[in-house]
């Protein structure tokens, strides 16, 4: 597109409110311009000694950004430091950090439930096996309107009579009131 019918589309009556907004607008833009080299307002002047040198210290405690040659991009110091570099993805003698280091460190140890027999990792066998297995010797009680129906030794032997187990654990959650048309709730024997 050509330079100047950019400029007449970003100058056009449609841009602006009225004819002043517009002239008062193109009129900033070329004085912008006329600042330019021997018309600079500073053009020809040095600053002062002192000025100098707080310049040159916020420009040196400006962040520049490193080249990361794993990945062949550009970062801040910042991000550089923690995510490239010796950490980078793609550098094949990547150091791993210490607490990414027990995820990434190999095979996790595999636990067995007592209870259901299951086995898994370490961390979820832990919050939802072992103590606090479903399937653990919990008696579960069932009521109708009230009034207790049935208690059962654990949650297996409801399985058994053909009830399904997620409908059931969901009233133990409380994520339900019913299940068959009973409520259900663990009890202290």
């Amino acid at each position: 597109m050509d330079f100047k019918k950019q400029q007449d589309d970003l100058f056009s009556d449609a841009y602006f409110e009225t004819d002043e907004e517009q002239t008062r607008h193109t009129s900033r833009l070329k004085n912008s311009l006329s600042h330019q080299g021997r018309n600079n307002h500073f053009y020809g002047q040095t600053h002062r000694p002192n000025v100098r040198k707080r310049l040159q210290q916020v420009a040196k405690s400006r962040t520049k950004d490193v080249y990361c040659k794993h990945c062949r991009k550009r970062y801040t110091q910042q991000a550089y430091d923690q995510h490239h570099g010796d950490y980078c993805v793609k550098n094949p003698n990547r150091v791993i950090k210490s607490r990414k280091q027990k995820v990434l460190s190999g095979p996790q140890t595999m636990l067995v439930c007592p209870h259901c027999k299951y086995t898994g990792g370490e961390g979820n066998m832990k919050r939802y096996h072992m103590d606090n297995c479903d399937w653990k010797g919990k008696h579960v009680a069932s009521y109708r309107d009230g009034k207790l129906v049935k208690v059962y030794k654990s949650l297996p032997d409801i399985i058994k009579t053909g009830m399904l187990h997620s409908k059931i654990k969901a009233c133990l959650d409380k994520k339900s009131k019913r299940a068959y048309l009973l409520e259900w709730k663990y009890i202290d024997k």
